[in-house]
C-alpha cells in the first residue's frame, strides 16, 4: 500500500495493524485507511526507527471541491471561512479561505481535535502556505497548538508556532509558549503578499524545536516549550484587523515523526 511517504510491504503494514488493534482493544480492523488514520507518532517511531520509513499523514487541496476541503490521511480537519474557493496554478492546486470583511473576522484550517501528538513523539509538521494580495492589518498563526488560538499576539494556549502580526512588524516570528511564558523570536523573514512559504516545525529529542522557512533553519527553541504530556494538534488561523477581507491559500500539509 502507498502512504504519504513510502510503499509498505504487507509485513510492514501488519506491524501497524497489530499495534493499532491492540491499542484500540480490537482484533478485526483490517481496512488500510482505518489503520493508517489511527497510527500514532509513537508507533511510527517504535516500528520504523528510520524517519524515511515512517508513515506521513498528508493533506492535499481537494481537486474536486471549491470549498476549503482537504483530503487527509490521519484525522479530520476543521475549516471555516467567510468565503472559500479553489485556485489551480502551474504547480499545484490551492484551497483558499477568506475572512469576512468585518473587523476581527477570522478563518482557519486546523485539526478538529488536539490529540495528534506530543513533543516526546518528535512530531514534524510542514505546510505549503501562500499569502493573499492584502496582508496589511492582519494576524496569522501557523503551527502546533494545544487548543484553538485566539486573536492576539499571545495564542491563548500552549504552542510551537509561527506568528505574523502587523501590530508587531512585517516578519514571521517563531513562538514557543508553555502556558506561563511566551518567547517570540524574529526570524528575519518578511511576509510578502502573493508569496508561497513552506513552513516546517520539527521537534528533536522531545526538547528541541526547529523552525524552518523554505528549507532554511530560522530558529532553534529549547525554552518555554509545551510540557511533555501536552497533546498537540495544528492550526492555520488568521484574522483581519480592519473591515477588509483577508485571504490565505493552502496547498498541502504533512505530519510525521522525526
Amino acid at each position: 500500500m502507498i502512504t504519504g511517504k513510502k510503499l509498505l510491504t504487507q509485513e510492514e503494514f501488519d506491524r501497524y495493524r497489530r499495534a493499532v488493534n491492540k491499542r484500540l482493544g480490537q482484533a478485526s480492523i483490517t481496512s488500510q485507511t482505518t489503520i493508517i488514520n489511527n497510527v500514532t507518532p509513537q508507533e511510527n517511531k517504535e516500528y520504523f526507527p528510520l524517519p524515511d520509513e515512517r508513515i506521513w499523514r498528508i493533506g492535499l487541496a481537494n481537486p474536486d471541491a471549491t470549498t476549503t476541503t482537504l483530503i487527509e490521511l490521519g484525522g479530520d480537519i476543521a475549516s471555516s471561512a467567510g468565503t472559500s474557493g479553489r485556485l489551480i496554478d502551474a504547480k499545484t492546486i490551492w484551497q483558499w479561505g477568506q475572512t469576512n470583511a468585518t473587523l476581527n473576522a477570522s478563518a482557519y484550517w486546523r485539526t478538529e481535535n488536539y490529540y495528534w501528538g506530543r513533543l516526546p513523539h518528535d512530531p514534524v509538521w510542514i505546510g505549503y502556505v501562500m499569502t493573499g494580495s492584502n496582508i496589511s492589518a492582519m494576524r496569522l498563526w501557523v503551527g502546533f497548538t494545544s487548543d484553538d488560538v485566539t486573536n492576539a499576539d499571545d495564542p491563548g494556549c500552549l504552542a510551537c508556532a509561527f506568528r505574523y502580526s502587523t501590530g508587531i512588524d512585517g516578519n514571521f516570528y517563531a513562538v514557543t509558549d508553555d502556558g506561563a511564558t511566551l518567547t517570540a523570536i524574529d526570524t528575519g523573514v518578511e511576509v510578502v503578499a502573493n508569496t508561497v512559504y513552506i513552513l516546517m516545525i520539527k521537534v528533536e529529542g522531545g526538547t528541541t524545536v526547529k523552525f524552518y522557512i523554505n528549507g532554511v533553519l530560522v530558529h532553534t527553541a529549547t525554552a518555554n516549550l509545551p510540557a511533555a504530556a501536552t497533546n498537540l494538534g495544528w492550526n492555520i488561523a488568521w484574522w483581519t484587523l480592519e473591515a477588509v477581507a483577508k485571504r490565505i491559500y493552502l496547498s498541502r500539509v504533512g505530519m510525521g515523526t522525526n
